[in-house]
């Protein structure tokens, strides 16, 4: 029962310099832009080696064996996602027995740098430090018109707060907790801070730190 060896490795129909011979090679690393690339091999047995038979699989890609024989002793593969492979191949004699050892080599294929993690987090990043700084851009704005209890008025219109939910603005801005404005309106707790949530919701606010911030300029008795 012959054993089988990984002959070559080329990409683009060209054969890849590796630091050791083919078949001593554990692990090859492919970059985004090695679209196509092939792997040859052969049994060890030149009793008749045209009557040689051939199986492979890339697993990774596929769970099913692929039979070939000596007339084309090669494996091609374009287009793999990024990540791990394992290319496995077996052979048979020229009387037709299998041989149970079998070559195999790991195959990795690289993220493009636009989809690395690294990458994204930076993207992230960006993304969040910009829709802040519009944010803090835009509360800035509204705070600098917003000097009378006519100006606030008109911002509660505009975005639909209610008569109880201005009251509780009210209070949040003269600095009562939940528990007080509960208190002073005889309302839960609980329902308290549903409508605080409606009306930072409604204003466009995250928190009662950027509620007062937009409200810095009015004076609130």
């Amino acid at each position: 029962m012959p054993p089988v060896r990984i002959t070559a490795f080329k990409v683009l129909n060209r054969d890849v310099r590796l630091p050791r011979p083919a078949w001593e090679t554990d692990e090859i690393e492919l970059g985004p832009r090695d679209q196509l690339f092939s792997i040859e091999f052969a049994a060890l047995d030149y009793a008749a080696p045209e009557k040689n038979q051939y199986a492979y699989k890339l697993e990774g890609l596929t769970d099913d064996w692929i039979a070939t024989d000596s007339r084309r002793r090669l494996a091609s593969f374009s287009r793999l996602r990024p990540g791990r492979y394992v290319f496995r191949v077996r052979g048979s004699s020229s009387d037709g027995i299998w041989s149970d050892q079998e070559a195999r080599m790991v195959i990795r294929v690289r993220c493009p740098w636009w989809k690395t993690w690294w990458f994204l987090s930076l993207l992230a990043l960006a993304a969040a430090g910009l829709v802040f700084e519009w944010n803090r851009s835009r509360l800035r704005r509204l705070a600098a018109k917003i000097r009378t209890r006519d100006a606030m008025e008109q911002l509660f219109d505009r975005c639909t707060v209610s008569a109880r939910e201005r009251e509780i603005a009210l209070l949040l801005l003269k600095g009562r907790t939940n528990k007080e404005i509960g208190e002073a309106l005889f309302i839960e707790l609980s329902t308290v801070k549903i409508h605080v949530h409606h009306i930072l919701r409604k204003l466009g606010v995250a928190n009662r730190t950027q509620l007062l911030r937009l409200f810095q300029n009015l004076k609130v008795e």
